[in-house]
């Protein structure tokens, strides 16, 4: 087993330490699936944050030549490093998400450092869901990282770790600038992911790559908060007005969605369709999103895409997210068992009163066309997401920095470090 420790430099909230620890595993042949509901919380998980490091997970190995640049300041110059081809995205599993997320709450809430080893700082009892410490919380190697994975699942072979970013959007940017993590990422011997995000007296993310995963045709939607970078080595987020939705399209020779859209509602009002257009990789393995403009409030959605072969799916399979807008998150669950009525999308509603929540009338926008367009207009007609105020930024220092190698173990770590910064360890 190769294990190597990489410690960041990144000024400002891009900050932190990131670890990975991976093990050489031959590529496996994808196994089905058990038919399940797709998109659906197992337990109280994924979290929101877990599904947004899920998608933008898949999003970087759709189109890994533009984050790649994403770590200049331009947010368009390439690294000069060698960019892997695209590869499938990751189907997003229960088990694994498990153990990223135990990790993740085991180092954001105890003494446990985040150890270079990927090692758990107490003795571990129990399985899945029921794993937990043993015991006081001491030090780094008590319980090692495979035995760790082996209280969630069989099949776990590799983990990015990450301290020290207070959104998982700033995580993946600090995986992206170090070679190690974004060779992970991007590594096409995976076929499954594990997601854990937990901000509590620290901020820890983890990815726990796996095998036997199949990806479904659209099996990761979300909404998130872009990043885009304007030459100051400043990398910004968009304000909480402009999210951008989106989901990940997965049907090799099948062509381009027919219908990829988000459909939505705010505090109960008629249901929004907004079609969702091609952004990153190709029309049949490609990212397909949308950034708006929303007004504070209850924002509940589901995702719809009629496939090129005419097959509908909806992600979540039943129920719908939920994105809260200057309101609190205990008043919008990320996850709603119910389901709004949706004409626009022709879907009636679940059980009970739909999930939108009650609330104040009036429209969450006008209507959409339910065919992709190139377009990506926006509720106030205001797509741009990247400044302004409320804006929440992060100094990062990657275009004038060095480059310098650091040997450990058996791997070789490209780092980057902000201006001025002090050596790592």
């Amino acid at each position: 087993m190769k294990t190597s420790h990489v410690v960041g430099t990144l000024s400002g909230t891009l900050v932190g330490t990131a670890l990975l620890a991976s093990c050489l595993v031959a590529p496996a042949e994808n196994y089905a699936s058990e038919q399940q509901a797709i998109g659906e919380p197992v337990g109280a998980l994924p979290n929101h944050d877990e599904r947004v490091l899920g998608f933008w997970t898949n999003r970087i190995r759709t189109d890994p030549a533009y984050f790649d640049a994403l770590m200049s300041p331009d947010g368009t110059t390439p690294s000069g490093r060698p960019i892997p081809s695209p590869t499938p995205p990751l189907e997003i599993v229960a088990d694994l998400g498990r153990a990223a997320h135990f990790q993740s709450n085991h180092i954001a809430t105890t003494t446990c450092p985040l150890c270079a080893d990927h090692s758990s700082c107490c003795v571990l009892v129990g399985q899945d869901d029921d794993t937990h410490c043993e015991g006081d919380v001491t030090t780094c190697g008590v319980t090692s990282r495979d035995e760790r994975f082996s209280h969630f699942s069989d099949r776990a072979a590799d983990e990015n770790a990450e301290e020290g970013n207070a959104t998982p959007e700033l995580a993946m940017l600090t995986w992206v600038t170090s070679n190690a993590h974004w060779a992970a990422i991007n590594g096409a011997g995976y076929t499954a992911l594990g997601t854990g995000a937990v901000l509590a007296n620290r901020q820890v993310h983890h990815l726990v790559f796996g095998v036997q995963g199949t990806y479904p045709v659209a099996g990761d939607g979300t909404h998130f908060y872009d990043l885009s970078r304007d030459g100051s080595f400043v990398v910004k987020e968009a304000p909480v007005t402009n999210p951008t939705f989106g989901i990940t399209y997965y049907l090799p020779g099948g062509g381009a969605p027919k219908v990829a859209e988000v459909v939505r509602s705010r505090d109960g009002a008629e249901a929004v369709c907004d079609a969702l257009a091609l952004t990153h990789g190709m029309e049949a393995h490609g990212t397909y999103e949308k950034a708006m403009t929303l007004e504070s409030g209850c924002h509940r959605y589901f995702f719809r895409i009629v496939d090129g072969n005419g097959k509908e799916h909806l992600y979540p399979t039943t129920g719908t997210l939920g994105l809260p807008i200057n309101v609190s998150a205990d008043e919008c669950a990320d996850f709603s068992a119910d389901r709004f009525e949706a004409p626009c999308a022709g879907t009636p509603a679940s059980s009970g009163e739909g999930g939108a929540g009650s609330g104040t009338s009036g429209s969450a926008g006008s209507g959409g066309s339910n065919e992709p367009s190139g377009g990506g207009g926006s509720e106030d007609g205001d797509d741009s997401g990247s400044s302004g105020c409320g804006c929440r930024v992060a100094p990062v220092g990657l275009a004038s920095t060095g480059r310098w190698f650091v040997l450990l173990a058996l791997a070789t770590w490209l780092r980057r470090r902000a201006r001025g910064s002090s050596g790592a360890e």
